[in-house]
């Protein structure tokens, strides 16, 4: 006679539970390493560790998979994984968000990644044990130096890993759509046109450094290198113009003040006739990211966080944040500027194509905090009008 072999029976926690034992491991980690010399300890072993890597990785640069909808109906296994490991993913998410690095590296650890958390943990216990991490992100042992100094140190092993990218893109989907409904008019990609290009190496200088750097592109013809204060103010709205930067140039033997505002009209046929770009001060960084883009910027170390809706972007390079809201560029900035922006090749065929975002605006992050650049991409008549008001 056969005797089929007894399931080992699973433990389940309870939100309290995963609350202690994520706190005793707090308070393990806090007793192991040394404050003036911080390091992984090695009697916690590695598997901790690389959970922890791999969870900010998810988080960082989400992996592409098959939706469960869209398994088949015979792999149930796959999709019950599958959200498992998408459950896993909101909750870390959350987590890392919410309450905070140091949390989530305890949490991981102390209740084993994914098998603890969603093979243990139904998703009501899960929702509770958020709730209670949140409220214990500030105290002991979690608001203790050494914990956020190790996970900081192991969040940026993920970013180095993501340094070969030139630039990180936000909405990678959104921007290809366009792409694809402006190639046949553009006859090229909208990611390959030198335009866009030359406005992405722009911003990312300008970021970078405390003033624009004036290109042989703005010796040309009509363009205009910095704006006068008066036009600045006569143009834009008070809560604009507060935030563009200003610098003091030498005109002629006199030394004045100029807005860092710079305008171009490429001379090649491309998808944009004239790309208008303004300087922005970092108090204004977080305000215009928001409104305009959904977008919540902030600074976590050495490295910005970008927040945008599902998803979270740890920014090692220059980024550039697109799909603005045009009924936030509508209220924001002035209606001549709408007006010029919708006379624009390129906003004309995202209009064309039902498009509820606009790439005409985008705003580039650089790798110190001193501000960003946003720029427009305008129709050149009406973009030429605005010139001579700024000017």
């Amino acid at each position: 006679m056969k005797y089929r072999k007894k399931r080992k029976q699973r433990t389940w926690y309870t939100h309290n539970q995963a609350l202690n034992l994520t706190t005793q491991y707090a308070k393990k980690i806090v007793s192991l390493v040394n404050p003036k010399d911080v390091s992984w300890p090695w009697q916690l072993g590695d598997k901790a560790k690389d959970s922890f890597i791999e969870a900010c990785g998810d988080i960082i640069q989400p992996k592409h998979t098959t939706p469960p909808s869209l398994l088949h109906q015979h792999d149930k296994d796959k999709r019950r994984r599958h959200i498992q490991v998408s459950d896993y993913r909101d909750f870390v998410a959350d987590v890392y968000a919410k309450a905070g690095r140091p949390v989530l590296l305890c949490c991981v650890g102390a209740l084993g990644c994914k098998t603890g958390i969603t093979d243990r943990m139904n998703k009501k216990e899960r929702s509770a044990l958020k709730k209670l991490l949140l409220t214990q992100a500030n105290l002991p042992p979690f608001n203790n130096p050494t914990l956020k100094i190790l996970a900081d140190q192991l969040v940026e092993l993920v970013s180095h890993s993501n340094r070969e990218t030139s630039a990180i893109r936000i909405d990678e989907e959104s921007i290809r759509d366009a792409g694809s409904a402006l190639e046949d008019n553009a006859g090229s990609h909208i990611t390959g046109d030198p335009t866009l290009q030359f406005a992405e190496t722009f911003q990312g200088q300008s970021s970078m450094h405390h003033d624009l750097r004036v290109t042989s592109a703005d010796t040309q013809e009509g363009a205009m290198i910095y704006a006068s204060i008066k036009g600045v103010e006569n143009f834009f709205s008070k809560s604009v113009g507060k935030f563009i930067k200003k610098l003091q140039v030498d005109q002629g033997g006199e030394c004045i003040w100029k807005a860092y505002v710079i305008m171009r009209f490429p001379n090649w046929a491309g998808i944009t006739d004239c790309m208008m770009s303004l300087d922005i001060e970092e108090q204004g960084v977080q305000e215009f990211a928001v409104k305009l883009f959904k977008a919540k910027v902030e600074w976590k170390g050495q490295f910005r966080e970008i927040h945008c809706p599902g998803r979270i972007v740890l920014q090692p390079n220059k980024a550039v944040l697109y799909d603005a809201d045009p009924q936030a560029i509508r209220e924001i900035f002035p209606e001549e500027l709408e007006c010029a922006m919708n006379e624009s090749p390129l906003r004309k065929e995202e209009i064309r194509a039902g498009h509820t975002t606009t790439v005409c605006v985008t705003m580039g992050l650089g790798l110190t905090n001193t501000g960003a650049v946003i720029s427009f991409s305008l129709g050149f008549r009406k973009g030429l009008g605005i010139k001579e008001k700024l000017n």
